[in-house]
């Protein structure tokens, strides 16, 4: 930790706003003597920092991505302390104040509602709640994702001969890291949380772009992959990383492959399987809270399946304290049992954008007065949860695409129900292509439709 002297010193600078003084002393600092306090202190600093004027030789662009990279710098700064900050007013506020700088409203509501929860009262608290709403429910863009799309393959046409030189290197490790970053800091506005993987393939390249295992990520991902510019042709591009068989993943002293952990599973009505997990080897934790166990699962389950696979197919996970004695299997097992129970194993993200779909029968709601929707017999989606996500309040999704130009919504209009469900469903899927054309290329993507007594 930090002595007196040095907390005395920042808060003195911070009451005469030498924020660039602070980041300079604090940024020297490793984080462990640095503290959360202080660490605080720093975040504040690179906050205020991205406040100032731009200069007079900067133009509109270099001003916003200087903004850009202080805030960013910020939530770096306020990240790396989560575990502290997780019961900390102040940390809930910093983080969300700093979000909604950065257009991450959604996230940014959770943050300052929690805020709020644990007491803090602060004069401009209910305002920045107020923005968070206003732009999550009528939200606003600075660029389309079309656009958006466009600058990521002009900045990585710029950078592309970097990265490949760096995948060409004798440096080893130190070399595909570099690489790794450059394509991270090329391909991250296109999705926030995402990872980027890039490699020798053949006498090619490629870039692999990994959606975390978030189905919502896939569809902006593929839009991206498959608008890569003629000119790479040297590269191959696609999204999701394959199955691993021989994946194992090293903590400390320790390595876990896929024979250590069981795996007890639950078919949904949905298609979908819920996963609880047990593994002796961690019967006493050597993790410091749950979610570092939780990632451990998921990394090796990702592996296991595919990235894409497990998005679509993996609802709930859970893990378990005791060992399961119903319906288990060892992790390296578990695409085998899968497959038996009907699952379908997706290779790449763009072959599952294209082709999954699932079809919902249904049981209508005859009360005229019903709930919007109530009364679909028949739904056909290529994206399930998003009715769950738009209607529910589930917002990281919705933020994760307002914040790269994309939105979200439903049509609803009167049909005739007397006419035959297969009737109104061929009238909607031709009302999707007609309404796709009227919009024009690269605007409108329909992911389903449903028909109802009532309304389509």
């Amino acid at each position: 930790m930090a002595d007196q002297n040095m907390v005395d010193r920042i808060s003195s600078l911070m009451e005469e706003e030498e924020y660039e003084e602070v980041v300079e002393l604090l940024d020297k600092m490793p984080p462990r003597q640095r503290g959360f306090e202080l660490t605080l202190e720093l975040a504040h600093a690179c906050q205020c920092i991205s406040e100032y004027e731009p200069g007079d030789d900067m133009d509109e662009k270099e001003a916003a991505e200087q903004t850009e990279y202080w805030l960013k710098k910020a939530l770096d700064h306020l990240g790396s302390v989560e575990i502290e900050g997780r019961t900390d007013e102040l940390w809930q506020y910093d983080i969300g104040s700093v979000l909604l700088e950065l257009g991450r409203q959604g996230e940014a509501r959770r943050h300052l509602l929690k805020a709020k929860e644990m007491g803090l009262d602060l004069s401009d608290m209910e305002e920045k709640l107020d923005a968070c709403r206003t732009a999550l429910s009528r939200p606003r863009f600075a660029k389309t994702y079309r656009q958006l799309t466009r600058e990521v393959w002009e900045a990585f046409e710029g950078k592309e001969e970097t990265v490949r030189e760096l995948l060409d290197g004798q440096q080893g490790k130190s070399s595909l890291e570099a690489a790794q970053n450059l394509c991270l800091d090329v391909f991250t506005p296109a999705m926030s949380s995402i990872s980027v993987l890039p490699g020798r393939e053949g006498d090619g390249y490629f870039v692999a772009l990994s959606p975390l295992g978030k189905a919502y990520r896939i569809f902006p991902l593929v839009y991206v992959q498959t608008h890569a510019p003629d000119t790479l042709k040297d590269w191959h591009f696609h999204v999701g990383l394959p199955q691993d068989p021989t994946a194992a993943l090293s903590v400390g002293k320790k390595v876990f492959t896929p024979d250590d952990i069981d795996v007890e599973v639950t078919l949904r009505k949905d298609g979908r399987v819920n996963l609880g997990f047990f593994c002796k080897k961690l019967r006493w934790s050597i993790f410091r809270n749950k979610s570092q166990e939780d990632q451990i699962f998921e990394q090796l389950l990702r592996a296991s399946l595919g990235e894409i696979s497990f998005a679509a197919n993996v609802g709930k996970m859970d893990v378990l304290t005791v060992p399961s004695k119903e319906n288990v299997v060892t992790l390296r097992n578990l695409p085998a049992e899968l497959n038996r129970l009907g699952a379908t194993f997706w290779p790449d993200g763009q072959t599952y954008a294209e082709n999954f779909q699932v079809r919902k029968e249904l049981k209508p709601d005859s009360d005229p007065d019903a709930r919007l929707r109530g009364d679909l017999e028949v739904q056909v989606t290529k994206y399930p949860d998003l009715e769950r996500i738009w209607m529910g309040g589930a917002d990281t999704a919705l933020c994760d695409w307002h914040y790269a130009g994309i939105t979200a919504g439903f049509l609803y209009f009167p049909m005739d129900g007397s006419v035959s469900t297969d009737s109104r469903m061929e009238e909607l899927a031709n009302l999707e292509a007609g309404l796709s054309a009227a919009a024009g290329p690269d605007v409108l993507f329909p992911l389903g439709h449903g028909a109802g007594t009532r309304y389509g």
